[in-house]
């Protein structure tokens, strides 16, 4: 015999209502659609939804401890060139003198394979 329950229709509404078929429960397959299936048949279903999210929690862990080890390491670095600005971002600045050494060596380097290539 079912005794007069509360059921529940959202979060924080609840009915009075009598509970008559305990086996038949209503999964959730997405985009609205539900399908109706027994305790037993819902076991595989809840098993392979609970991998899901322990997979995609584990790989959401090791992105974090990835993302605290790389800020550690740039903060580590005592460098006035290397800051986190407060929108979160890294601002990274070069020396001109440094840039415009790498300028002229790719030049340098370009022309040499100008060379080569006419010399074919």
């Amino acid at each position: 015999m079912s005794a007069k329950r509360k059921i529940p229709v959202s979060d924080v509404g609840f009915f009075p209502g009598k509970v008559k078929h305990s086996n038949e429960i209503m999964v959730f397959l997405g985009e609205g659609y539900f399908v109706q299936r027994t305790a037993h048949e819902c076991q595989p279903i809840i098993d392979r939804r609970k991998l899901k999210l322990t997979e995609q929690l584990e790989a959401l862990k090791s992105t974090k401890e990835r993302d605290e080890k790389l800020q550690e390491t740039l903060l580590k670095e005592d460098d006035s060139k290397t800051k986190w600005t407060d929108d979160g971002l890294l601002d990274i600045r070069e020396d001109y003198e440094e840039a415009k050494a790498v300028v002229l060596e790719s030049q340098e380097n370009d022309s040499e394979d100008d060379d080569f290539n006419t010399q074919l």
